[in-house]
């Protein structure tokens, strides 16, 4: 772990099969897409950190595979301007029609995240229907 990067992030160096992954990186975009792709931006910011720690300074040429992703981040009312200021705590939300939705969190509380939306369905009372049956529905 780089506890300090020249913007005040953090970067994970994982060791992996004779290699390491490296990252992460939080950009806020302005809009979805449906295949996010690493910026530019963002490799350089990782390559550039990994030059102070590493023996031999690794470069493009050096990166083997690369993958990207998009989480959304519960911002708080407050309107914090960065990433690294919001809470990675996932929110629960009913509304009134019994709508149940859910936002933030981590890649590693995915399975946490999923337990507490289906006990507050249980908890609801409401009928729940299969995918199968709206499909027939529709």
């Amino acid at each position: 772990m780089i506890p300090k990067t020249e913007d005040g992030r953090i970067l994970f160096v994982i060791p992996w099969n004779d290699h390491v992954l490296a990252g992460t990186t939080d950009t806020p975009v302005e809009r979805n897409v449906a295949e996010p792709v690493p910026l530019a931006v963002e490799i350089n910011f990782i390559l550039g950190t990994l030059k102070n720690y590493f023996v031999h300074s690794p470069s493009k040429e050096d990166i083997l595979s690369v993958f990207a992703g998009l989480r959304p981040l519960a911002a708080t009312k407050a309107g914090k301007s960065k990433t690294k200021e919001i809470s990675r705590d996932h929110k629960l939300f009913v509304c009134h029609s019994g709508l149940i939705t859910i936002t933030g969190g981590k890649w590693t509380t995915y399975r946490k995240m999923a337990e507490e939306v289906i006990d507050k369905a249980i908890m609801s009372g409401l009928p729940c229907r299969s995918g199968s049956r709206l499909q027939e529905k529709y």
